[in-house]
């Protein structure tokens, strides 16, 4: 929900933060009350949208019993993690029992509407852990502030004590959370076990983390990973805090959900935290888990692109004075001394809101009465998936000097989009480092992620005289000896080498590659992504700036396969067939596993695949069904006519599946009509394991997404690019170039192939012609030693300088780092 946040009418100066003034505004008026040695959390405007906790405080003793079975009563008051999470997991299973077939009708239908508005695919199994997770934190929370005296022990109604817990603590982190009415309807001793279960918390020597993995235990993948919700492991989230946090800084953590990555492990380092957090459930976690960790901080309630830098500290009148080692300090509420995320993996096509609400804060950046990022010439991409405008915004809140530290995937290195955000880093940021893992950072995510790490800063030369490293982490390192890699720059005896614009060192547990920022800045699309300075490819990334290379579209137009939108309703299979005799003018042989694919040609027996073609049909019509404004008239008048002509399976096969799609092919009128199917020349894999092989279509076939087509130029010898395109130096470039997926698969988009470097055949001799075109022929007759004579005669082809022995150990080895990576 959207804050109503005032600033205060009053200035409070506080000498010392382990003391505090609270000023709570009402409706009816201001009050105010000052405590030392106790903690609050404050909101302003009576608005459940912020609290915020000012001080740390008491030890934890022993709580009173809240009615719970005689296994509870004898249990531990300490328990590890992992037994919260088993019987807690428990209890939710038999809540969810309980819904299903005794819950009211009334909380049956709130389940119903909640599971539509999230799209949750097992709404009462979901609903049970989010309630239980709910119920536990707010009974975890009471219990903290009942230690420090400010409520009574729970004993009693837990409903009536969370309703006087936010009365009395004006903390709204005990106002209603998801679905945690629906406990109040579930048997008392099953919520009495729940709450019981608060002890295992409150003893708790890392709240943050523990928090975070009751949350990714009990909520399922499926329903964290819809929302791009991915909890950050200990080990990086240890290594992003080293990283971004100095003690007694000002952080700013957007998306903190149980505050892994800004809430300090250490209880002697202090850091204040300003949290945001769009989700209620995530908000609650926030709250508890600052509170346990007895640290200070700021949490809003709120969608990040809500809240600016002026009402970030909710109160920008006010000037907070901290004895820091340089003495007493100044600190703004708006400019924070780090920014520290693991923003949520949406994409562009399933924002939630419109793109302006996400873009709005671009028009702050760039020069005076000019709007540059958000509409001019460094136009930030519209096709930003969300993660990138939760680095643009988080820029404004920092400081210069400030430090930018965020879990990001990699497709902002690797795709067109992401130069877009590249350029903005490169003009706002010394860009420090970019840090990989070698192995997947999350386990439930099918998706690379990197470390971005940056320094705000203003002055363009000293941002374009940084040095970039681009550091791969293959051993267990320390976060503290990686922060000395990224800051100190200080290095072990290792194996070094250095090329035209970069060096690198390698040791046993890590491997960097360094680049000066200015030539980052100078890149532009022809040189590949930045992910190729992970790997030392100086041989390929110098060669491939060469003029015997061009780009793939100089010589042939690149488009992806047919993506129909409804693979179920538009491929067909021979016993689709069987069922529905379709006339052979409506379906054609496809593509839908490049798998299948035998060497050299394309041929039908490759397919066991048939895609409905019946564009060709519609079009014959006569010109009033065709140009007439699209509409659902239009497909009845297509059905008619297909009726007409005795076209009666097809006309089956269309009311079999009218009642289950709903329009799965293109906008056009005509739910069944693909639109015109291309089948290209040639057929290149859109995903890569280990193999490359680029095939002629010769009897024509459709490719699926599963595919991209190449259609040749005339002027472009096909035979000739056909062998480049089976060559180890276009399988390496792929591998500098492609798009390195969860999983070890290598994602060729249409857009890199496109702009990847080949050999231009047309300047080939006549002799390097007849040489590449001759291997290839024996490569796809399967004859010995093919493809070592291929890649010779490609590479005397371009005269490059490098021998086809060390062309595939190079292949062989960046192959070999990306599926092990997995």
């Amino acid at each position: 929900m959207q804050a109503d946040h005032t600033a205060s009418d009053s200035t409070e100066n506080l000498a010392d933060i382990n003391a505090y003034s609270v000023n709570s505004h009402r409706e009816e008026g201001l009050s105010s009350f000052s405590q030392p040695e106790n903690t609050v959390y404050q909101s302003r405007g009576c608005s459940p949208d912020v609290v915020e906790h000012v001080h740390p405080a008491a030890a934890v003793g022993q709580s009173l019993f809240l009615g719970a079975g005689k296994d509870s009563q004898i249990a531990s008051l300490t328990a590890p993690i992992e037994e919260v999470r088993d019987q807690v997991g428990t209890i939710a299973e038999t809540i969810e029992t309980h819904l299903k077939r005794d819950g009211s009708e009334q909380v049956r239908e709130t389940i119903r509407d909640w599971s539509e508005d999230c799209a949750v695919d097992r709404p009462f199994a979901v609903a049970a852990r989010y309630a239980t997770l709910a119920v536990l934190l707010k009974s975890t929370l009471y219990e903290w502030y009942a230690h420090r005296g400010d409520l009574p022990f729970l004993n009693g109604n837990l409903r009536d004590a969370f309703d006087e817990a936010a009365d009395r603590t004006k903390n709204h982190a005990f106002k209603d959370a998801p679905l945690v009415d629906i406990a109040w309807e579930i048997p008392r001793e099953r919520v009495a076990e729940i709450s019981w279960w608060r002890h295992g918390l409150m003893t708790a020597e890392n709240p943050a983390d523990d928090l975070g993995y009751l949350f990714e235990e009990l909520i399922p993948a499926a329903e964290r990973k819809k929302h791009g919700q991915f909890t950050t492991p200990r080990r990086i989230s240890a290594i992003m805090r080293e990283l971004a946090v100095c003690d007694d800084e000002q952080v700013l953590d957007a998306g903190i959900g149980a505050g892994a990555l800004s809430v300090p492990r250490d209880s002697t380092m202090s850091a204040h935290t300003y949290g945001v957090e769009q989700s209620r459930l995530g908000f609650l976690l926030a709250v508890t888990s600052l509170a346990l960790a007895e640290q200070p901080g700021v949490v809003h309630h709120s969608d990040f692109f809500d809240i600016t830098p002026g009402t970030l500290g909710m109160n920008p009148d006010a000037t907070l004075k901290k004895d820091l080692d340089s003495g007493d300090v100044d600190i703004v509420p708006g400019q924070v001394d780090a920014a520290i995320g693991n923003p949520p993996y949406v994409a562009n096509r399933n924002l939630e809101k419109e793109t302006r609400h996400y873009r709005q804060h671009l028009s702050a950046f760039g020069k005076p009465n000019k709007t540059s990022y958000l509409d001019g010439e460094k136009k930030l991409s519209g096709r930003s998936d969300l993660f990138v405008y939760f680095i643009t915004h988080a820029t404004q809140f920092l400081v210069d000097g400030g430090r930018l530290v965020y879990l990001l995937p990699t497709k902002w290195m690797e795709t067109q989009y992401g130069q877009t955000l590249q350029a903005f880093l490169f003009d706002h940021y010394q860009v420090s480092a970019i840090i990989r893992f070698d192995d997947t950072v999350f386990n439930d995510a099918q998706v690379n992620a990197v470390l971005l790490v940056a320094k705000r800063c203003d002055d363009a030369t000293v941002r374009r005289n940084t040095t970039t490293r681009f550091l791969t982490i293959t051993g267990e390192l320390a976060p503290a000896a990686i922060n000395d890699l990224v800051f100190d720059g200080s290095v072990s005896e290792g194996e070094s080498t250095e090329s035209n614009d970069t060096s690198s060192h390698r040791e046993n547990d890590y491997r960097v590659i360094t680049v000066s920022q200015s030539v980052l800045e100078e890149r532009d699309a022809s040189d590949g992504p930045l992910t190729q300075y992970f790997r030392e490819t100086g041989t390929l990334r110098a060669l491939q700036q060469t003029e015997e290379l061009v780009s793939l579209d100089t010589l042939a137009s690149v488009q992806y396969g047919e993506k129909t939108g409804h693979n179920e309703f538009f491929l067909l299979d021979d016993a689709d067939l069987d069922t529905w005799p379709l006339a052979d003018r409506f379906y054609r042989s496809a593509l839908d596993d490049f798998g299948t694919v035998s060497k050299g040609r394309l041929t039908a027996s490759d397919s066991d695949t048939y895609i409905l073609d019946i564009h060709a049909y519609i079009e014959s019509l006569d010109d009033q069904a065709t140009v007439e404004k699209p509409d659902n008239s239009r497909a009845k008048r297509v059905k008619q006519a297909l009726i007409q002509n005795g076209h009666n399976a097809l006309v089956a096969y269309l009311d079999h599946w009218a009642t289950r799609a709903d329009n799965p092919g293109q906008d056009n009128g005509v739910w069944f009509d693909a639109r015109e199917l291309h089948a290209p020349d040639l057929v290149h894999p859109y995903r890569i394991h280990q193999k490359t092989q680029v095939v002629r279509n010769a009897e024509g076939l459709v490719p699926t997404n599963c595919a991209n087509g190449i259609d040749v130029k005339p002027s472009v010898d096909m035979d000739a690019l056909l062998g480049y395109l089976n060559s180890t130096l276009h399988a390496a470039f792929l591998e500098m170039w492609g798009q390195s997926e969860g999983g070890g698969s290598l994602e060729v988009t249409t857009g890199t192939l496109g702009q990847l470097p080949v050999a231009d055949v047309r300047a080939f001799s006549d002799k390097a012609h007849n040489n590449v075109v001759t291997a290839y022929q024996a490569l796809i007759q399967g004859e010995n030693y093919a493809q070592a004579k291929l890649d010779k005669a490609v590479l005397d082809a371009i005269d490059a300088d490098i021998n086809a022995m060390e062309l595939r150990a190079v292949h062989s080895s960046l192959m070999h780092e990306r599926l092990s990576s997995t």
